[in-house]
């Protein structure tokens, strides 16, 4: 079924993103743009839930009301929320209600189960963890195994309109807690702070030209590092973030879900991405496609020149190199008929504020 989309060609000025703001903090930026989108502009949709920007800000405002009732007076300036949710619009209630808080975050992935899941809660203590209905039991028991855990269910919290919040935390207060992939060792938990945060979606609007007018593919779930483009970077920018979690079964599903809800940025794993190539040479171009968004692999030029034929005349292709610990630090970015170099695209050049060193087993340049 197709949703009802917002027109690109949206009659209200564009959101800059200036250099200032790399200062501030999350929560800033987002009431920001809420303020500057009309009350109907969406910030999520799916098959069964359209979100606005002004809705989403009273239910993230509503958690860090929350939040702040169930922090004691003893406990850390700044402390840890686990968040244990369903690949639905409520995920980016949680991102955005835990930095109007003034908090950070750990996401939990339910599919890793009980044990892994304490695992993690015993190495980072929390104040309370927030869940939805179908995942109650589970986090229910796990809240039990931490004294003093609060527990926090999003659908009962009441949507009320509500007044500013003031937003007092630093660029370089804690933001989240990533799990690295293991393949070292013991998974490790990488903090990012705040600065991280507003350092992606800074560069999503300056370097990727994302702005209001754009429906951008969410699919993964924020337990993913890359996640936070789509997502974070998204709500910062005024952008309408698109999921359907069945349109990944096939190249064929994943195209007609970017036909059919007219999806201006495509931003997936290199392997989703890279199943577009295997459609049919008949293939119709998607014209509303500006921009395919990948990272973590190299491309053969055989592969980026077939994805331009299913892009307007104008579009982009973007492939990033990033770590849980780094962020971005290398990105591709080349325009339909642009010339370049090699039989794979290279690595790219380091973003704004970014800095890249090869150093020694001494840390010496």
């Amino acid at each position: 079924m197709r949703m009802n989309s917002p027109d690109r060609n949206i009659p209200y000025p564009l959101i800059p993103f200036s250099d200032d703001e790399l200062t501030r903090s999350i929560g800033e930026r987002f009431s920001r743009v809420v303020s500057a989108v009309p009350g109907g502009h969406l910030a999520y949709v799916d098959t069964t839930d359209h979100i606005t920007y002004a809705r989403l800000h009273q239910a993230a405002s509503a958690l860090a009301d929350e939040l702040d009732r169930v922090k004691a007076d003893d406990m850390p300036k700044q402390p840890c929320v686990a968040l244990l949710l369903d690949p639905d619009w409520r995920e980016l209630q949680a991102l955005i209600g835990v930095s109007l808080a003034g908090n950070f975050y750990i996401a939990l992935d339910a599919n890793q189960g009980y044990s892994q899941l304490s695992h993690y809660l015993q190495e980072y203590p929390i104040l309370c963890l927030v869940t939805n209905q179908r995942l109650l039991p589970l986090a229910q028991s796990l809240a039990n195994d931490q004294p003093g855990c609060g527990l926090i269910n999003l659908e009962d919290l009441p949507e009320m309109e509500g007044g500013p919040r003031e937003i007092v935390i630093s660029p370089y207060s804690y933001h989240s807690v990533y799990f690295t992939s293991g393949s070292t060792g013991i998974p490790r938990g990488v903090i990012r702070m705040q600065a991280s945060g507003l350092h992606s979606a800074y560069l999503a609007a300056n370097d990727l030209g994302m702005s209001h007018g754009d429906r951008i593919t969410l699919t993964s779930p924020i337990t993913i590092g890359m996640s936070v483009t789509p997502s974070l970077g998204a709500l910062l920018n005024g952008a309408t973030i698109y999921r359907r979690m069945e349109a990944l079964a096939s190249p064929a599903a994943f195209y007609q879900w970017l036909k059919e809800d007219r999806i201006t940025i495509a931003r997936a794993s290199a392997g989703l991405i890279r199943s577009l190539t295997s459609l049919p040479e008949s293939t119709a171009p998607l014209p509303d496609l500006r921009l395919i968004d990948t990272g973590g692999e190299s491309f053969t030029r055989q592969e980026i020149d077939r994805l331009f034929t299913l892009m307007p005349g104008h579009g982009m292709f973007n492939v990033r190199f990033a770590s849980n610990e780094a962020g971005n630090y290398a990105m591709f970015r080349v325009r339909a008929g642009e010339a370049w170099e090699g039989e794979r695209n290279p690595a790219g050049y380091p973003p704004a504020y970014t800095k890249v060193s090869v150093v020694d087993e001494e840390r010496q340049e």
